[in-house]
């Protein structure tokens, strides 16, 4: 079985009243998934972020379709996508 990594929000909690929980959400699962060392699957990305499985799918089918993710065809693994690379690229 592969180690558990909770990964923790990047936000602060004093501000998060005035967050959009949902995004929130979303950048846990890109960065559960910018931090294995391995490709991921929905439910390892769900149990990583501590977010409801059904919920890291949406998440995920809607970061696969923008290009912020890779699926995999042959086993639906995740992986970063080409799309982070022009964000990631503005602070070179």
């Amino acid at each position: 079985m592969a180690r558990v990594t909770v990964v923790e929000s990047a936000i602060p909690q004093d501000t998060e009243r005035s967050t959009v929980k949902s995004l929130r959400k979303a950048l846990t699962v890109l960065n559960a998934i910018a931090s294995a060392d391995r490709p991921l699957t929905v439910a390892e990305v769900a149990i990583n972020s501590g977010i409801a499985r059904p919920t890291a799918y949406r998440f995920v089918q809607t970061l696969v379709a923008a290009g912020y993710l890779a699926q995999d065809p042959g086993d639906s693994r995740l992986s970063m996508g080409f799309a982070v690379l022009p964000l990631a690229s503005s602070l070179l």
